[in-house]
C-alpha cells in the first residue's frame, strides 16, 4: 500500500519490522537530516541513553513527563 502512494515506511528499533520489504531502519534524531536542515556539522555519535539497536545521534532532549509546566496537563511537555 505504501509503494502505491510512494510513501516510505520507516521503523526504530524494531529488527523484526525491518525484515518487512520496503521498510527501513529509521532515526529520529538523525545527524544527515539536522547537517542538511541547519547547515552545521551535527555529532555522529551515537545517543548512549537509547536502547541497543537505536540509530539516533547524541541530542538534548528539551521536553519533560510532567504535565505541570504550563497548566495544559500534557503528559509531555515541550514549556518545560
Amino acid at each position: 500500500m505504501a509503494d502505491k502512494y510512494g510513501v516510505t515506511i520507516y521503523t526504530c528499533t524494531s529488527p523484526i519490522i525491518e525484515g518487512v520489504p520496503g521498510v527501513r531502519k529509521g532515526h529520529c534524531i538523525d545527524e544527515a537530516y539536522v547537517e542538511e536542515l541547519f547547515g552545521k556539522r551535527a555529532s555522529h555519535a551515537k545517543d548512549a541513553g537509547q536502547r541497543k539497536g537505536c540509530g539516533c545521534t547524541r541530542s538534548r532532549d528539551i521536553g519533560a513527563y510532567s504535565g505541570q509546566s504550563c497548566g495544559h496537563g500534557c503528559l509531555y511537555c515541550y514549556a518545560g
